[in-house]
């Protein structure tokens, strides 16, 4: 099982990634050697200048992307003098808001997270800058390759558009307590899962309930089902590029994914990631797949009532070994950004 993680290790990720990303920012805004000079603070200094003062602005998911953003901003802005307006917003309002900017040739942003499912719509130039000029010799070579991966356009082996920031990869969190009270082991398979929900549900329900699948259309249900779906060995595709979800595999997964919803609260059906972390905190679930950023939610005293009873361990697995959704947030330069024009 996973213990307790803090948040130091992001900060300082992201704080490094910062620093690299706009110390190439600000040699791109300089078109010679000559410009640099005219320009730098100690030469205005020497005039007698004040230095232009500089504002990066970042749009950022709201939470701990943008709370982590905006402690690094206070660092670096003592470092460099540069101020950092973190803007936090939900996960659709980020996309649209980043969209709508290119659109209207705002230049609101100069750096943005996003989500890598959203790289083949940002990549190519049109939302974000290439970075190839930044890193020329690649990314530092600690970098995980399959997140750098998905940072480039098109996928793998094209241009650098986009820094991982956050590798997320999905958890499955349990309830250790209620799992010792009814003499259960930590499940390692779905079918074990399935168990033991059903035993919480029956001696605890309509208090606690086994379990909670986050049923809300769209990128929400997916990440939850898929973990289920690959454990039976289920593929999106065949070989031929054909869909292939209603296969057997297919099949077996989404039963099992129907009784997991048999034993999850009233109203999952539009469960997202408030709701999810909501039940969790407050004693309401005892098991369910979680990204690992929500660790600090059931942990905090002041907002949770499960606070050391929860453990954290892979996905299960079924007749395939565990295979958890990746999740990771990138941080790429505002094609519109008046910093780098």
């Amino acid at each position: 099982m996973f213990k307790k993680k803090s948040s130091l290790t992001f900060l300082l990720a992201s704080l490094l990634i910062f620093s690299i990303l706009f110390s190439g920012c600000k040699s791109l805004t300089q078109s010679s050697s000559q410009s640099k000079e005219q320009n730098s603070p100690s030469t205005s200094a020497a005039k007698g200048k004040t230095p232009p003062q500089i504002t990066l602005h970042i749009a950022a998911r709201a939470g701990n992307i943008s709370d982590a953003l905006s402690e690094m901003g206070k660092k670096y802005k003592e470092k460099t003098g540069i101020d950092v307006q973190v803007v936090g917003m939900p996960y659709n309002e980020l996309k649209e808001a980043i969209v709508l900017d290119i659109k209207n040739k705002a230049g609101a942003y100069d750096l943005v997270t996003l989500d890598d499912p959203w790289m083949p719509e940002f990549g190519g130039g049109k939302i974000l800058t290439n970075l190839d000029s930044f890193f020329p010799n690649g990314l530092d070579s600690d970098f995980v390759e399959k997140s750098v991966a998905l940072g480039k356009h098109p996928y793998k082996t094209g241009s650098l558009y986009a820094v991982p920031m956050v590798g997320n990869v999905e958890l499955f969190y349990y309830r250790q307590d209620l799992l010792d009270k009814y003499n259960l082991i930590h499940p390692k398979t779905w079918d074990d899962v399935l168990k033991i929900a059903k035993t919480i549900t029956e001696k605890e329900a309509p208090n606690v309930y086994g379990y909670v699948i986050r049923g809300q259309r769209g990128n929400p249900i997916v990440s939850d089902f898929l973990p289920v779906f690959w454990a039976y060995g289920g593929e999106v595709l065949d070989t031929n590029n054909v869909p292939h979800v209603n296969s057997e595999a297919g099949i077996k997964a989404m039963e099992t994914y129907l009784k997991l919803k048999k034993y999850s609260p009233k109203g999952v059906e539009t469960f997202d990631t408030d709701q999810i972390a909501n039940a969790l905190t407050q004693g309401q679930v005892a098991m369910t797949i979680a990204w690992p950023a929500w660790v600090s939610k059931v942990d905090n005293p002041q907002s949770s009532k499960v606070v050391g009873k929860i453990n954290f361990s892979v996905v299960p697995g079924q007749v395939k070994d565990s295979a958890a959704m990746i999740g990771n947030w990138l941080l790429g330069v505002h094609s519109e950004s008046s910093i780098i024009n």
